[in-house]
């Protein structure tokens, strides 16, 4: 079986659903609007394709179709796969290939279709041609059916269980430290504002307590947030560690004693960082956005708050900090759930199952 996707060579989700179907028996080619930034693809069966010019303005994205035509025609795929409804989508749509599948990811639902007129169309027309339509979460799939009256599969993107697990090594921060913390992009939307304002109550209802606030990413409103810290007057208090590569998430998740994602916009499609941090059997506080509080069984694996609500998200913070025992409870149902709902070779042997069903349709 030989899948073409369509989707950005760049994105770390491309990278790892490719890479563990190739492992999987699943010959895999990659069509990316942009050239591979790294080598991560040299030591592997997989080929990537891309314009000699790298195509990043999406009225441009329909140029590359005439490649992308002669390309489906020389490797000749079983199946054309589109990550991403709207520029991925568009050109598959248009390629007319059959079977056609388009995974939605987020923006290109949440956000693309409302921007104007043309866009809600264009992704309207990708989801008509497509043979199949699948979500990584049931409130993303529940977006996506506002412009198709397509049935949609939910397949989570879940994680690496082998990868994320509990480690029990040397830590940067003393014995003695609580670490409360993230490893988000600093954007608007996920809500770090928030954490820190709900980490300022935290340490006023707990000043004996030796807490840090641990914020690792980076993004454009890390100097915004540097500066919120100044004001509150918890500067010392939290540490902006910068941006980390994917292979270090599980060493410095070994670092953090509570999670906390407080996303403040629906657009928070699947919560991939949270399921992370319960596989390390970390108990998590999470905000209702989006599919935050689809991976969270509230009370059980960590607790479910208002978005954009500082004083919910401190006072949970406290309950699970003055509570080690009900803390350490959550962190280990919380790998118990992702065992058994988000341990990824699962949701890739369900893809590929996905795969062999629409074939099958075909014959």
């Amino acid at each position: 079986m030989h899948i073409l996707l369509l989707a950005d060579a760049n994105s770390i989700h491309t990278q790892k659903w490719a890479i563990y179907l190739s492992n999987n028996a699943v010959k895999v080619s990659i069509f990316s609007l942009q050239a591979p930034k790294n080598d991560l693809f040299n030591n592997t069966n997989i080929k990537v394709f891309s314009p000699n010019k790298d195509i990043h303005k999406k009225i441009l994205y329909p140029l590359a179709l005439p490649l992308l035509k002669k390309i489906t025609s020389q490797i000749k795929p079983d199946i054309v796969h589109a990550h991403y409804a709207s520029s991925y989508g568009l050109l598959g749509a248009l390629l007319h290939f059959r079977p056609f599948i388009i995974s939605v990811w987020g923006s290109d639902v949440f956000e693309f279709p409302k921007l104007n007129l043309i866009n809600k169309l264009i992704l309207k027309y990708n989801l008509k041609n497509a043979d199949l339509i699948t979500s990584t979460s049931v409130i993303m799939a529940q977006e996506t059916q506002i412009y198709t009256d397509k049935s949609i599969k939910v397949i989570p993107f879940g994680v690496d269980t082998n990868i994320f697990h509990p480690l029990y090594t040397k830590k940067i921060f003393s014995s003695d430290e609580i670490i409360i913390g993230t490893i988000k992009t600093l954007e608007p939307k996920y809500g770090i504002h928030i954490l820190i304002k709900a980490f300022q109550l935290v340490l006023k209802k707990l000043p004996n307590f030796n807490l840090k606030l641990l914020i690792v990413g980076d993004g454009s409103q890390r100097k915004e947030l540097e500066q919120l810290s100044q004001e509150l007057n918890i500067a010392d208090k939290v540490i902006f560690y910068g941006k980390i590569k994917n292979s270090e998430v599980p060493q410095m998740l070994s670092e953090i004693d509570l999670f906390v994602a407080l996303s403040v916009e629906d657009s928070e499609s699947f919560g991939v960082a949270v399921v992370e941090a319960m596989a390390c059997e970390k108990p998590v506080v999470v905000s209702d956005a989006g599919g935050l509080k689809e991976v969270v069984v509230n009370h059980k694996t960590g607790i479910i708050v208002e978005k954009n609500n500082p004083e919910a998200a401190a006072n949970a913070i406290i309950d699970l900090i003055l509570n080690k025992e009900k803390a350490h409870l959550m962190g280990r149902e919380g790998r118990l759930h992702v065992l058994k709902y988000y341990d990824f070779k699962e949701n890739v042997q369900e893809m590929i199952n996905t795969y062999k069903q629409v074939l099958s349709s075909y014959k």
